[in-house]
Protein backbone atom coordinates (compact mmCIF):
# COMPACT_ATOMS: atom_id res chain seq x y z
CA UNK A 1 0.00 0.00 0.00
CA UNK A 2 2.88 2.01 0.47
CA UNK A 3 4.40 1.56 -3.00
CA UNK A 4 0.44 2.50 -4.42
CA UNK A 5 0.16 5.80 -2.22
CA UNK A 6 3.97 6.98 -3.23
CA UNK A 7 2.52 6.50 -7.22
CA UNK A 8 -0.21 7.94 -6.73
CA UNK A 9 1.22 11.37 -4.83
CA UNK A 10 3.58 11.34 -7.28
CA UNK A 11 1.05 11.36 -10.44
CA UNK A 12 -0.60 13.87 -8.74
CA UNK A 13 2.14 16.27 -7.72
CA UNK A 14 3.33 15.73 -11.79
CA UNK A 15 -0.17 17.00 -12.98
CA UNK A 16 -0.28 19.71 -10.56
CA UNK A 17 3.10 21.10 -11.23
CA UNK A 18 2.16 20.93 -15.02
CA UNK A 19 -1.24 22.73 -14.58
CA UNK A 20 0.71 25.30 -12.56
CA UNK A 21 3.66 25.56 -15.36
CA UNK A 22 0.84 26.00 -17.54
CA UNK A 23 -1.36 28.83 -15.64
CA UNK A 24 1.96 30.49 -15.44
CA UNK A 25 3.31 30.50 -18.64
CA UNK A 26 0.28 30.45 -20.77
CA UNK A 27 1.94 29.54 -24.61
CA UNK A 28 2.72 26.32 -23.09
CA UNK A 29 -1.02 25.30 -23.19
CA UNK A 30 -2.00 28.07 -26.51
CA UNK A 31 -3.07 25.42 -29.22
CA UNK A 32 -0.68 26.81 -32.78
CA UNK A 33 -2.36 29.10 -35.18
CA UNK A 34 -3.19 27.07 -38.32
CA UNK A 35 -0.55 27.14 -41.14
CA UNK A 36 -1.42 27.23 -44.16
CA UNK A 37 2.12 26.36 -45.34
CA UNK A 38 1.65 23.30 -42.18
CA UNK A 39 2.69 19.29 -44.24
CA UNK A 40 -0.48 18.56 -42.04
CA UNK A 41 -3.16 16.42 -44.52
CA UNK A 42 -6.57 17.98 -44.43
CA UNK A 43 -8.11 16.21 -41.49
CA UNK A 44 -11.70 15.77 -39.81
CA UNK A 45 -12.43 15.71 -36.34
CA UNK A 46 -13.48 12.03 -35.14
CA UNK A 47 -16.65 11.86 -32.87
CA UNK A 48 -17.49 9.62 -30.17
CA UNK A 49 -15.60 8.67 -26.63
CA UNK A 50 -11.93 9.03 -27.73
CA UNK A 51 -11.81 12.97 -28.54
CA UNK A 52 -14.07 13.34 -25.15
CA UNK A 53 -11.30 11.28 -23.33
CA UNK A 54 -8.37 13.15 -25.43
CA UNK A 55 -9.81 16.51 -24.99
CA UNK A 56 -9.88 15.99 -21.20
CA UNK A 57 -6.61 14.13 -21.34
CA UNK A 58 -4.98 17.16 -22.95
CA UNK A 59 -6.46 20.08 -20.51
CA UNK A 60 -5.18 18.20 -17.59
CA UNK A 61 -1.35 17.88 -19.64
CA UNK A 62 -1.36 20.52 -22.28
CA UNK A 63 1.05 20.47 -25.01
CA UNK A 64 3.45 23.03 -26.08
CA UNK A 65 3.60 24.29 -29.80
CA UNK A 66 6.65 23.04 -30.94
CA UNK A 67 5.98 19.65 -29.41
CA UNK A 68 2.50 20.08 -31.45
CA UNK A 69 3.91 20.76 -34.87
CA UNK A 70 6.25 17.61 -34.45
CA UNK A 71 3.06 15.57 -33.66
CA UNK A 72 1.60 16.76 -36.38
CA UNK A 73 4.07 16.39 -38.78
CA UNK A 74 5.12 12.73 -37.63
CA UNK A 75 1.05 12.14 -37.89
CA UNK A 76 1.16 13.02 -41.46
CA UNK A 77 4.09 11.24 -42.09
CA UNK A 78 2.22 7.86 -40.77
CA UNK A 79 -0.61 9.20 -42.89
CA UNK A 80 -3.23 8.90 -40.30
CA UNK A 81 -6.07 11.38 -40.49
CA UNK A 82 -6.34 12.27 -36.34
CA UNK A 83 -5.68 15.98 -35.12
CA UNK A 84 -2.66 16.49 -33.10
CA UNK A 85 -3.89 17.19 -30.63
CA UNK A 86 -6.73 14.18 -30.18
CA UNK A 87 -3.53 12.14 -30.18
CA UNK A 88 -1.44 13.81 -27.50
CA UNK A 89 -4.61 13.68 -24.85
CA UNK A 90 -4.84 10.17 -26.23
CA UNK A 91 -1.04 9.64 -25.34
CA UNK A 92 -2.06 11.29 -21.68
CA UNK A 93 -4.99 9.28 -21.43
CA UNK A 94 -2.97 5.86 -22.13
CA UNK A 95 -0.55 6.95 -19.66
CA UNK A 96 -2.41 7.63 -17.18
CA UNK A 97 -4.24 4.16 -17.23
CA UNK A 98 -0.72 2.84 -17.53
CA UNK A 99 -0.28 4.23 -14.05
CA UNK A 100 -3.60 2.97 -12.71
CA UNK A 101 -2.47 -0.46 -13.76
CA UNK A 102 -0.03 -0.23 -11.86
CA UNK A 103 -1.46 0.92 -8.71
CA UNK A 104 -3.95 -1.98 -9.34
CA UNK A 105 -1.37 -4.60 -9.81
CA UNK A 106 0.91 -3.38 -6.60
CA UNK A 107 -0.86 -5.62 -3.97
CA UNK A 108 -0.16 -8.39 -5.96
CA UNK A 109 3.10 -8.59 -6.17
CA UNK A 110 5.08 -9.95 -3.72
CA UNK A 111 5.48 -7.14 -0.88
CA UNK A 112 8.98 -9.29 0.45
CA UNK A 113 10.75 -7.66 -2.40
CA UNK A 114 10.10 -4.00 -2.90
CA UNK A 115 12.70 -3.59 -5.76
CA UNK A 116 10.89 -5.92 -7.74
CA UNK A 117 7.50 -4.19 -6.82
CA UNK A 118 8.64 -0.92 -7.94
CA UNK A 119 10.57 -1.98 -11.08
CA UNK A 120 7.44 -3.83 -12.38
CA UNK A 121 5.51 -0.82 -11.54
CA UNK A 122 7.34 1.52 -13.40
CA UNK A 123 7.67 -1.09 -16.22
CA UNK A 124 3.64 -1.15 -16.29
CA UNK A 125 3.70 2.39 -16.40
CA UNK A 126 6.39 3.33 -18.59
CA UNK A 127 5.29 0.82 -21.25
CA UNK A 128 1.91 2.35 -21.44
CA UNK A 129 3.57 5.67 -21.46
CA UNK A 130 5.70 5.05 -24.56
CA UNK A 131 3.66 2.42 -26.62
CA UNK A 132 1.18 5.17 -28.39
CA UNK A 133 4.84 6.79 -29.77
CA UNK A 134 6.13 3.78 -30.67
CA UNK A 135 3.46 2.85 -32.41
CA UNK A 136 3.59 5.90 -34.43
CA UNK A 137 7.22 5.99 -35.55
CA UNK A 138 6.74 2.74 -36.38
CA UNK A 139 4.02 3.16 -38.32
CA UNK A 140 5.98 6.53 -40.06
CA UNK A 141 8.89 4.37 -40.93
CA UNK A 142 6.83 1.55 -42.66
CA UNK A 143 4.83 3.85 -44.77
CA UNK A 144 7.98 5.89 -45.69
CA UNK A 145 9.29 2.79 -46.90
CA UNK A 146 6.25 1.91 -48.73
CA UNK A 147 6.22 5.19 -50.50
CA UNK A 148 9.92 4.96 -51.58
CA UNK A 149 9.19 1.75 -53.22
CA UNK A 150 6.21 3.03 -54.96
CA UNK A 151 8.25 6.15 -56.37
CA UNK A 152 10.09 4.80 -59.58
CA UNK A 153 7.15 3.40 -61.17
CA UNK A 154 4.64 6.23 -60.23
CA UNK A 155 7.47 8.85 -61.65
CA UNK A 156 7.48 6.34 -64.83
CA UNK A 157 3.76 6.67 -65.25
CA UNK A 158 4.04 10.52 -64.36
CA UNK A 159 6.72 10.97 -67.22
CA UNK A 160 4.35 8.84 -69.72
CA UNK A 161 1.22 10.91 -68.89
CA UNK A 162 3.04 14.01 -69.30
CA UNK A 163 4.48 12.69 -73.10
CA UNK A 164 0.75 11.89 -73.63
CA UNK A 165 -0.15 15.83 -73.54
CA UNK A 166 -1.23 16.76 -69.98
CA UNK A 167 -0.34 18.81 -67.61
CA UNK A 168 1.67 17.85 -64.82
CA UNK A 169 -0.97 18.83 -62.50
CA UNK A 170 -3.36 16.67 -64.68
CA UNK A 171 -1.13 13.62 -64.92
CA UNK A 172 -0.57 14.10 -60.47
CA UNK A 173 -4.45 13.48 -60.58
CA UNK A 174 -4.72 10.78 -63.23
CA UNK A 175 -1.96 8.74 -61.65
CA UNK A 176 -3.57 8.62 -57.67
CA UNK A 177 -6.95 7.70 -59.33
CA UNK A 178 -5.13 4.93 -61.31
CA UNK A 179 -2.84 3.46 -58.20
CA UNK A 180 -4.01 2.74 -54.53
CA UNK A 181 -0.19 2.67 -52.74
CA UNK A 182 0.53 5.28 -50.08
CA UNK A 183 2.38 7.58 -52.75
CA UNK A 184 -1.06 7.52 -55.13
CA UNK A 185 -2.65 8.78 -51.70
CA UNK A 186 -0.65 11.70 -51.07
CA UNK A 187 -0.33 12.55 -55.01
CA UNK A 188 -4.15 12.80 -54.06
CA UNK A 189 -3.68 15.13 -51.49
CA UNK A 190 -1.07 17.34 -53.47
CA UNK A 191 -4.11 17.45 -56.51
CA UNK A 192 -6.60 19.26 -53.62
CA UNK A 193 -3.39 21.28 -52.62
CA UNK A 194 -3.33 22.79 -55.90
CA UNK A 195 -6.68 22.93 -56.89
CA UNK A 196 -8.55 23.22 -53.52
CA UNK A 197 -5.96 24.97 -51.46
CA UNK A 198 -4.42 27.48 -53.94
CA UNK A 199 -1.06 26.09 -53.86
CA UNK A 200 1.35 26.43 -56.60
CA UNK A 201 2.96 23.14 -57.93
CA UNK A 202 6.59 23.87 -56.36
CA UNK A 203 4.50 24.82 -52.81
CA UNK A 204 2.44 21.67 -52.84
CA UNK A 205 5.47 19.26 -53.88
CA UNK A 206 7.40 20.44 -51.22
CA UNK A 207 5.07 20.09 -48.78
CA UNK A 208 4.53 15.69 -50.47
CA UNK A 209 8.03 15.91 -49.32
CA UNK A 210 7.74 17.24 -46.18
CA UNK A 211 5.00 15.00 -45.26
CA UNK A 212 6.10 11.85 -46.89
CA UNK A 213 9.64 12.38 -44.99
CA UNK A 214 11.23 11.10 -47.83
CA UNK A 215 14.58 11.88 -49.23
CA UNK A 216 13.47 10.78 -52.48
CA UNK A 217 11.06 12.73 -52.97
CA UNK A 218 12.77 15.69 -51.82
CA UNK A 219 14.84 15.51 -54.78
CA UNK A 220 11.62 15.30 -56.99
CA UNK A 221 10.45 18.43 -55.82
CA UNK A 222 13.66 20.13 -56.14
CA UNK A 223 13.79 18.91 -59.92
CA UNK A 224 10.70 19.75 -61.10
CA UNK A 225 11.05 23.22 -59.29
CA UNK A 226 14.82 24.16 -61.20
CA UNK A 227 13.17 22.69 -64.59
CA UNK A 228 9.83 24.86 -64.33
CA UNK A 229 12.08 28.26 -64.02
CA UNK A 230 14.98 26.56 -66.11
CA UNK A 231 12.06 25.86 -68.75
CA UNK A 232 13.43 22.34 -69.65
CA UNK A 233 11.11 19.56 -70.34
CA UNK A 234 9.45 17.98 -67.80
CA UNK A 235 8.98 14.67 -69.17
CA UNK A 236 12.70 14.21 -69.62
CA UNK A 237 12.81 15.38 -65.93
CA UNK A 238 10.80 12.77 -65.19
CA UNK A 239 12.45 9.97 -66.96
CA UNK A 240 15.74 10.84 -65.05
CA UNK A 241 14.09 11.40 -61.84
CA UNK A 242 12.36 7.77 -62.11
CA UNK A 243 15.63 6.14 -63.48
CA UNK A 244 17.61 7.93 -60.57
CA UNK A 245 15.06 6.89 -57.75
CA UNK A 246 15.20 3.50 -59.21
CA UNK A 247 18.53 2.84 -58.85
CA UNK A 248 18.56 4.37 -55.32
CA UNK A 249 16.10 1.46 -54.91
CA UNK A 250 18.22 -1.20 -55.86
CA UNK A 251 21.09 0.44 -54.57
CA UNK A 252 19.19 0.14 -51.02
CA UNK A 253 18.23 -3.22 -51.63
CA UNK A 254 21.39 -4.48 -52.17
CA UNK A 255 22.90 -2.88 -49.21
CA UNK A 256 20.37 -4.57 -47.12
CA UNK A 257 20.63 -7.67 -48.36
CA UNK A 258 24.59 -7.44 -47.75
CA UNK A 259 23.52 -7.08 -44.47
CA UNK A 260 22.13 -9.87 -44.23
CA UNK A 261 25.22 -12.43 -43.32
CA UNK A 262 25.90 -10.01 -40.23
CA UNK A 263 22.54 -10.28 -38.89
CA UNK A 264 23.09 -14.37 -39.23
CA UNK A 265 25.59 -14.27 -37.03
CA UNK A 266 23.51 -14.24 -34.14
CA UNK A 267 20.87 -16.72 -34.53
CA UNK A 268 23.81 -19.18 -36.06
CA UNK A 269 25.82 -18.69 -32.85
CA UNK A 270 22.84 -18.79 -29.89
CA UNK A 271 20.40 -21.54 -31.97
CA UNK A 272 22.00 -23.33 -34.52
CA UNK A 273 25.78 -23.94 -33.15
CA UNK A 274 24.77 -24.90 -29.90
CA UNK A 275 22.85 -28.19 -31.31
CA UNK A 276 26.06 -28.68 -33.91
CA UNK A 277 28.53 -28.83 -30.37
CA UNK A 278 26.21 -31.35 -28.42
CA UNK A 279 25.90 -33.46 -31.84
CA UNK A 280 29.59 -33.36 -32.29
CA UNK A 281 30.95 -33.76 -28.80
CA UNK A 282 28.25 -36.37 -27.20
CA UNK A 283 29.88 -39.08 -28.85
CA UNK A 284 33.58 -38.30 -27.41
CA UNK A 285 31.76 -37.65 -24.56
CA UNK A 286 30.44 -40.99 -23.53
CA UNK A 287 33.16 -42.58 -24.89
CA UNK A 288 35.53 -40.90 -22.55
CA UNK A 289 32.92 -41.80 -19.59
CA UNK A 290 32.44 -45.34 -20.36
CA UNK A 291 36.01 -45.77 -20.56
CA UNK A 292 36.12 -44.02 -17.04
CA UNK A 293 34.04 -46.06 -16.10
CA UNK A 294 35.84 -49.78 -16.83
CA UNK A 295 39.42 -48.40 -15.84
CA UNK A 296 37.52 -47.66 -12.19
Amino acid sequence: MALFAAIASASLVGFGARMLLAARFPTLSRPAPPSRRSAEVPRRTPSGLLPKVASLARSIVPASRQSTDRLRLKLAQAGLKVPAPVYHGFSVAMTACGIAMAAFATPLLPEDKPAFRLIACLGIAGIAACTPRALLDARARARKKEVDAALPATLEMLAVAVEAGLTLERAIRSVSKRRSDALAQELAVVDEDISLLGYTRDQALGRLAQRCGSEDLALFASAVSVSSKAGAPIAAILKRQAAAARTRRFQHLEAEANKIPTKMIFPLAFLVMPGVFIIAVSPAVISIVSNASEVF
